[in-house]
């Protein structure tokens, strides 16, 4: 599990989002020009996802199933 996330305590997210996404459990979900980011608590704490490609994320989709 090691480098598979970035967490970004306090921080602010600059630039554009260009893609966003709530699941059943209220965590946002986020695409930016540099990957895909989530927050467990409404945005306090960005965590960045590190085990995909770090590109642009245009567009998100959240299987509410799961």
């Amino acid at each position: 599990m090691e480098n598979e996330a970035t967490i970004l305590k306090n921080t602010n997210i600059y630039g554009q989002i260009f893609s966003l996404s709530i699941d059943n459990e209220n965590n946002i979900y986020f695409g930016k020009n540099d990957g895909l980011y989530k927050s467990i608590d409404n945005g306090q704490t960005n965590i960045k996802i590190n085990n995909i490609p770090s590109y642009s994320v245009y567009s998100l989709s959240i299987d509410k199933q799961n």
